[in-house]
């Protein structure tokens, strides 16, 4: 396997304090799949059964059919990367390093996504990459969402803020969330994840205005240093002229 960039390295990390390793309670209704562990079966905070590093399994009530369903699914989909997966060793007893392999095949998918609807994602500062991909993990990025008149909208305003450049209207607009309002007033981890998304935006958005006034100030000290350049050398030339016309005015007397 190649060696895992530091941006990944950062990814997984983040995701780790943000995800499974975070204390959540464990599904509990299967004895089948075994011993739980750290790293497997987990609620997330909408209540989903998760595993390892922020992997769906399912979004059905545990015990249920359509969970199931999703279990077998779960197990035929990874098996190339984790081939013994079955009814003893499931996503409810991920050990440490398959919990790896599912996240790096997951990260690559999810970077795709990142990318696609953002295209400057790879020239934006690491950790604001960092809480983007932690976003898209969470569905902030893409999901379809419903406005107050009831219409589905497919993007996110503030996405298209970000890819504007407008990045301090993106920062505020990823708050106007119903998710992050419901978790502020229960008192869930969700609404502080989702503020250091918009702290990073903010962030950038006063490092790239810093950048641009930066710029601003150095071309007029440029425009400035060529101008009395300009000028000096202007004087020269005016007094070679002057010169020049002074020694033609005093051959002309002495003619």
């Amino acid at each position: 396997m190649a060696e895992e960039n530091s941006l990944h390295k950062r990814i997984r990390e983040r995701l780790k304090n943000l995800e499974g390793y975070a204390g959540l309670p464990h599904v509990k209704d299967e004895k089948r799949f075994g011993t739980e562990s750290k790293f497997g079966g987990y609620l997330d905070s909408r209540g989903y059964a998760t595993t390892g590093i922020g992997h769906l399994v399912s979004r059905a009530e545990p015990g249920s059919k359509q969970f199931h369903r999703d279990v077998e699914k779960f197990n035929k989909d990874y098996k190339d990367i984790i081939p013994n997966l079955g009814e003893s060793y499931s996503y409810h007893n991920l050990n440490e390093e398959d919990s790896n392999k599912l996240f790096n095949k997951d990260l690559e998918k999810h970077l795709k996504t990142v990318r696609n609807k953002i295209p400057s994602f790879d020239k934006l500062p690491s950790d604001l990459q960092v809480e983007l991909t932690q976003a898209e993990y969470r569905g902030d990025i893409v999901t379809p969402h419903k406005k107050p008149d009831g219409t589905i909208v497919k993007g996110h305003k503030w996405v298209k803020l970000l890819n504007e450049g407008n990045f301090g209207e993106a920062s505020k607009e990823f708050l106007r969330n119903k998710e992050y309002k419901v978790s502020k007033e229960r008192g869930t981890g969700v609404h502080k994840r989702m503020e250091d998304v918009s702290t990073a935006l903010r962030e950038t958005g006063e490092a790239e205005r810093e950048i641009g006034e930066e710029k601003q100030n150095i071309w007029n000290k440029d425009a400035m240093d060529q101008i009395k350049e300009q000028s000096e050398e202007q004087g020269k030339r005016d007094q070679i002229m002057n010169l020049f016309r002074k020694r033609n005015r005093n051959q002309s007397w002495q003619n």
